[in-house]
């Protein structure tokens, strides 16, 4: 089964603000977004989308802190992406569908292995 990546653009006063969300339903697991942990009940500055390593490795933050220590990144359910007036709001939203797509495929590689096994 697919997942279904929402992007919406949004017009603020002084730039523009990309939202992403895997919306439920999907293969994709929600919370695939990498943001810096600030160690208090609010995120940091997001990062980037997660690999297959990561969604084993990042804790996920439901707005309770996680401590610090080992946890500089925690994975959420949204992105927020802040672009300049200037920029084009476009090229957010491509490579946010790129980086998705790639952990999606790469997650369906590893879901799914074939070994066989000769017994005698």
């Amino acid at each position: 089964m697919s997942s279904t990546l929402q992007v919406i653009t949004e017009l603020q006063s002084d730039h523009y603000l990309v939202t992403a969300t895997v919306l439920s339903g999907g293969t994709l697991p929600l919370e695939i977004f990498i943001y810096e942990n600030t160690g208090t009940d609010a995120l940091g500055d997001f990062f980037g989308t997660c690999s297959v390593e990561e969604l084993g490795r990042l804790q996920i933050f439901t707005g309770i802190p996680i401590p610090t220590f080992g946890n500089r990144w925690c994975r959420y359910g949204q992105a927020k992406i802040k672009v300049d007036l200037k920029d084009d709001p476009n090229f957010v939203s491509t490579v946010l569908v790129t980086n998705v797509t790639i952990l999606s495929k790469a997650l369906q590689t590893k879901i799914t292995t074939s070994t066989n096994y000769l017994i005698a």
